[in-house]
């Protein structure tokens, strides 16, 4: 991820696609949420999470960590960052 930051950042990339961070070295499986996932309000939410800039993000991007467990970010456009907003068990489905 920092490694395709830092070529977002360099203008070798132009946006965030999940593709670009297997690219960049990454081999887990990344994704984003299901639609059942982010059209359910309590599930929804429960992947809020507020950036240092003040703003409440949906961090339905994640990747796919053995035993169940997830790192859910954002990509933030404008700044050309990755947020990293959870790591831990699986959200609830």
């Amino acid at each position: 991820m920092n490694d395709f930051a830092r070529r977002w950042k360099a203008g070798e990339f132009t946006d965030y696609q999940h593709e670009h961070l297997t690219i960049c070295g990454l081999s887990a499986k990344v994704s984003g949420e299901s639609p059942s996932v982010n059209n359910d309000p309590r599930k929804r939410k429960e992947r809020e999470f507020w950036l240092p800039k003040g703003v409440k993000v949906n961090c339905q991007n994640h990747v796919t960590l053995p035993d169940g467990y997830r790192l859910h970010f954002y990509p933030e456009s404008l700044e050309k960052t990755i947020y990293v907003a959870y790591l831990g068990p699986h959200l609830t489905l």
